[in-house]
């Protein structure tokens, strides 16, 4: 080497220690530390601010999970081995769709007889299924928009309703009431 140190004094340094930059000012060169420049010590704090923005969301992100694991039931997937306590659970359910089957086994938050059984005869699942079941036959109840008559198959043509008898309209008129009404009457 050329540097006029003796090897003996010459000290091993790691290969990831090196700096691969030159320094830029007399001062480096000589030993004594380098001021940085301003523009490094800025990237160098936005660095910092950024490393600790992301630990500290990383760390919430984390506790955000945990929290949602332990809310949430987890439902087991386990299958019994008992065939006659699969007979008993196939039964409940078979009085239900498969979206109400699937809500009660969500309920019951295990597969087991017992858990289907209280999840199935829980007041707020039978209340939750018959409001759904209302509302699919509220929605079955009217009619398309492109359907020919809001009454139903009541509709008649003026000249056809021109040609009834009086006792004739009396029937036409009590049907569309009847069907305004939903089928209770007059």
């Amino acid at each position: 080497m050329d540097n006029n140190i003796p090897d003996s004094k010459l000290v091993e340094i790691p290969q990831d220690m090196v700096e691969t930059e030159t320094p830029t000012s007399n001062q480096g060169e000589l030993g004594a530390p380098e001021t940085p420049e301003p523009e490094k010590v800025e990237q160098s704090k936005d660095l910092q601010s950024a490393l600790a923005q992301k630990e500290h969301w990383r760390k919430k992100a984390e506790e955000a999970e945990a929290k949602l694991r332990s809310a949430t039931p987890q439902v087991s997937t386990s299958n019994t081995s008992d065939p006659m306590e699969t007979v008993k659970i196939s039964k409940i359910l078979s009085k239900y769709n498969d979206e109400e089957s699937e809500f009660i086994l969500e309920r019951a938050g295990k597969v087991s007889f017992d858990a289907i059984k209280r999840a199935e005869e829980d007041k707020w699942t039978q209340t939750a299924i018959n409001a759904m079941r209302e509302k699919v036959a509220k929605e079955n109840k009217i009619p398309a928009p492109g359907s020919s008559s809001p009454f139903g198959t009541t509709e008649k043509s003026p000249q056809e309703i021109q040609n009834m008898s009086r006792e004739e309209h009396m029937k036409l008129e009590a049907k569309v009431v009847k069907e305004r009404l939903g089928g209770r009457g007059i």
